[in-house]
């Protein structure tokens, strides 16, 4: 299952990318640089600010924390908490005191992404990825990269990283729709190799005083 606090959350390219299909060879060795510091670590912790803009409607601002651990993670919000072992989801809504349990889905187009799905985007062959800005932000050098499919039919027209130098984290994501949304992701804090217990992934009813479990696992 994947998440984008999601992300799991696309200016325009370089002169040099736009009319090519081949990817800024400087921007996969930075992004490739930054996944493989990434995965030195198993297990991450993320704080987070989402604010999505709507052409129509008024837009809405998410924070959070995610924790995650290869497939596991514990994500949570003001309104709810989702938490998965791998084997069970459980989301916790907290208004109305109820959680809903399910089985983990292994299909990635279950419409959740995670950090490490974005790296994963660097590999593939449907996006051109161009450096497009150098810039210092919360203290540091940072490297931005523009990344846009090559699919004309795709709902994205971009994704814009901003990815810190000295921390070899993802800093910032910015989605820009064709259909004029835009989701901004700004990672405020990232605890590499954050400790976590045997409980940080999975959900005990007997913590929440009278919550209503609705068990929809087959």
């Amino acid at each position: 299952m994947r998440y984008i606090i999601v992300f799991l959350l696309f200016s325009v390219f370089q002169s040099s990318a736009q009319d090519s299909d081949v990817s800024d060879q400087k921007a996969i060795d930075k992004l490739e640089s930054i996944y493989n510091n990434y995965k030195s670590y198993d297990t991450h912790k993320y704080e987070f600010d989402m604010t999505i803009q709507y052409p129509e409607r008024e837009g809405e601002t998410i924070s959070g924390s995610l924790i995650e651990d290869g497939n596991r993670f514990s994500l949570d919000t003001k309104e709810r908490q989702i938490i998965s072992d791998a084997m069970t989801v459980w989301v916790f809504h907290k208004k109305r005191n109820e959680v809903e349990i399910n089985d983990a889905e292994e299909d990635e187009d279950s419409g959740f992404l995670t950090p490490a799905d974005v790296f994963e985007l660097y590999k593939s062959d449907e996006y051109i990825f161009a450096i497009s800005n150098y810039l210092f932000e919360n203290g540091q050098n940072c490297t931005q990269i523009e990344c846009k499919p090559k699919d004309r039919s795709s709902e994205y027209g971009k994704i814009r990283l901003t990815l810190g130098d000295k921390s070899k984290s993802i800093l910032k994501a910015q989605v820009f729709y064709k259909n004029g949304t835009r989701i901004k992701m700004d990672l405020n804090n990232h605890v590499k190799g954050y400790v976590i217990t045997p409980t940080t992934f999975k959900f005990d009813p007997a913590d929440h005083d009278g919550v209503h479990v609705e068990d929809l696992r087959f």
